[in-house]
């Protein structure tokens, strides 16, 4: 038994038994047309004088919220999402962006297209990310999570967002060090950004920021802690980096599709992040 709130562009299952079990019996606003659909059959029911009971949108939890900083990106945005009665539309995931914040709270309102619409992709049953792209010059950047259930209804985080607020954080590029003539701002902390495309299917970018200079290490392994390819072994100076890594091993043949870490390490640091490989 499937179950349409659009018409039937978007159905969602009910049941694979042909009936409707209880908890997630439904009443629907007077009026509302609703498509229950078994097989190949799809009927029309109108029902009046009830209301919803699942008439809350997705559950939005725990966003990371930047602080001001001097590191120019991707800025890799992390937020817990989930939905107690039909589920998320997980198509409708997102993470909205602009350059720009006003302190009084008025800001355009959904859909304007002065905010900038990125996917946000499932680590796990309830954690979900994106990266806002590198940025060139200092500035505000401002940000919030939109997404609807199977039930077409809709949610905001923060929950007045964007008119009334929004997630936002400074970027000052104001303590740079010289390097001939020009200036580069200078890392504040240690960081090890989540590769990008991930999943991996060709190559894929792996970024991170060093605040201080010394032997650094970037390496991949397998899900059972096989060392798969060394990236780099090397002094480096303070500086934000991106290193390739071509989807090979160290013979150079393309590893299999599977679940992978790397692992960024310094003197007196280290960080490890997963990865997906798909063939």
């Amino acid at each position: 038994m499937y179950l349409s709130a659009n018409g039937g562009d978007h159905w969602v299952t009910l049941s694979e038994s042909g009936y409707i079990p209880s908890s997630q019996a439904m009443d629907v606003a007077e009026g509302q047309e609703v498509y229950l659909a078994s097989g190949n059959n799809v009927d029309l029911f109108w029902v009046f004088d009830y209301t919803v009971t699942d008439s809350m949108g997705p559950l939005f939890w725990d966003m990371w919220h930047w602080p001001d900083t001097s590191y120019p990106g991707p800025y890799e945005i992390r937020i817990n999402i989930k939905d107690e009665g039909y589920g998320l539309w997980e198509e409708t995931l997102k993470l909205y962006w602009h350059r720009g914040h006003d302190p009084q709270g008025h800001h355009a309102p959904h859909g304007d297209p002065s905010w900038t619409e990125l996917d946000l992709s499932a680590v796990n049953d309830t954690t979900y990310f994106t990266n806002i792209p590198i940025q060139g010059d200092t500035g505000i950047i401002s940000y919030y999570a939109y997404g609807m259930d199977n039930l077409l209804f809709e949610s905001f985080f923060p929950e007045s967002a964007p008119e009334d607020t929004v997630y936002h954080f400074h970027l000052r590029f104001d303590d740079g060090v010289s390097d001939g003539g020009s200036e580069i701002a200078r890392p504040r902390v240690f960081y090890l950004g989540q590769n990008s495309p991930n999943p991996v299917i060709g190559s894929t970018e792996i970024s991170y920021a060093l605040p201080k200079g010394g032997r650094v290490g970037l390496s991949v392994y397998n899900i059972t802690g096989e060392l798969v390819r060394i990236l780099l072994d090397e002094p480096q100076s303070p500086n934000w980096y991106t290193v390739t890594w071509d989807g090979r091993d160290d013979r150079g043949k393309s590893v299999a599709s599977g679940v992978y870490f790397y692992r960024l390490t310094v003197p007196d640091h280290s960080m490890t992040r997963k990865m997906i490989v798909l063939r």
